[in-house]
């Protein structure tokens, strides 16, 4: 689908800087091109709730952060409700601190979090965060389109990931570069310089 790309090994390739991140990386996973298929987002969210749904789960709300989190996050919950369910949905928004949401969670409401993609991580333990301040009760799961994290679970909860990756991260220095900075590569940031970063595609192997 064009929702991946790695950095070839040329000295001169971009690499991947992120905001929510202090290391950079060598490839991304761009879920804005996979939510935008919504035959595809369906097939994975139907794959999502058979295994929450086996693990012996039902969801009373599905929430995300926005702003990339809400449709998978909404296709998921209509998925529960064909199902039979009254699943419904929120999201939190970035504010001062963490994600905070204007949405009624009651307490004792049994609600998964879902992230689009975890990195470190972080959106998506504010977002737990926030719906626990609201009494909920998180499930053990989180769903997500990709797993960048190099670990299995986010605080214990295993990741329910469509796709697992490896990239290779880099610290970066005080003064703000990692290795393939001193090298002369540009960090990135991905979903804006998507069409950049797709310029430069791996070239295939000779057959």
């Amino acid at each position: 689908m064009g929702a991946v790309w790695t950095r070839p090994p040329d000295r001169t390739a971009p690499h991947v800087g992120l905001h929510a991140s202090p290391a950079h990386q060598d490839m991304y996973f761009n879920t804005d091109v996979v939510v935008q298929n919504p035959g595809i987002m369906r097939r994975v969210a139907k794959e999502w709730a058979d295994v929450i749904q086996a693990e012996g789960l039902r969801p009373d709300r599905i929430m995300t952060h926005a702003p990339d989190g809400i449709a998978p996050a909404t296709i998921l919950a209509d998925v529960f409700r064909a199902r039979g369910t009254r699943t419904r949905l929120a999201y939190a928004v970035r504010d001062e601190g963490g994600y905070r949401t204007a949405f009624p969670i009651d307490p004792g409401e049994k609600v998964l979090v879902l992230a689009d993609d975890v990195l470190s991580g972080n959106p998506t333990r504010q977002t737990i965060a926030e719906a626990e301040r609201h009494g909920a009760v998180v499930l053990p799961l989180v769903p997500c389109l990709g797993n960048l994290s190099l670990r299995p679970d986010l605080d214990g909860r295993p990741l329910l990931a469509a796709a697992t990756f490896e990239p290779t991260k880099y610290n970066v220095d005080g003064s703000g570069q990692c290795e393939l900075c001193s090298l002369g590569s540009v960090a990135l940031p991905p979903r804006p310089y998507w069409p950049d970063l797709m310029t430069w595609r791996p070239t295939p192997p000779a057959s």
